[in-house]
């Protein structure tokens, strides 16, 4: 297995990649609707309405998956372990969380409520993962607006 293969196959199979999610990759006539979706969370956030946040997680990273690879040797999952670990020190573990804005007339106070999050992404491995178009989805739908 090439470091290419590795590094694609540990993309695919961490729990980054599958965090939380039933998410499959839309067909590519469902660019319209990720184009749809993007603008329409990017006005309601500047409209104050969505926010959409990288925090850092806070939680110890779980590489246990790796051991599930039946398919390479205990070398190369412990070569993939230690290249995931140096990877995890340059980028950091994330999470991503959306927000819906709430402001109460009766007192006058706003908050930001939790709408959708997803943690354990390393690096920007939620990029374009379809992860971040749920959470944006998820957001659009809190607030009432079609998507």
């Amino acid at each position: 297995m090439t470091n290419e293969e590795k590094s694609e196959t540990s993309r695919r199979d961490s729990p980054s990649a599958n965090a939380g999610s039933t998410f499959t990759a839309p067909p590519a006539e469902d660019g319209l609707r990720k184009e749809a979706i993007e603008d329409k969370f990017q006005k309601a956030e500047e409209e104050g309405l969505l926010r959409f946040q990288v925090l850092p997680d806070e939680e110890m990273y779980d590489d246990s998956y790796v051991d599930t690879w039946t398919d390479v040797s205990e070398e190369e999952r412990v070569k993939e372990k230690l290249d995931l670990w140096r990877r995890i020190e340059r980028e950091g573990v994330w999470g991503v969380v959306v927000e819906k804005h709430f402001h109460c007339d009766a007192c006058g106070a706003d908050r930001w409520d939790h709408v959708d999050s997803c943690w354990g992404f390393v690096g920007d491995d939620w990029k374009d993962s379809g992860h971040d178009l749920d959470f944006k989805e998820a957001g659009l739908i809190a607030i009432g607006i079609e998507v």
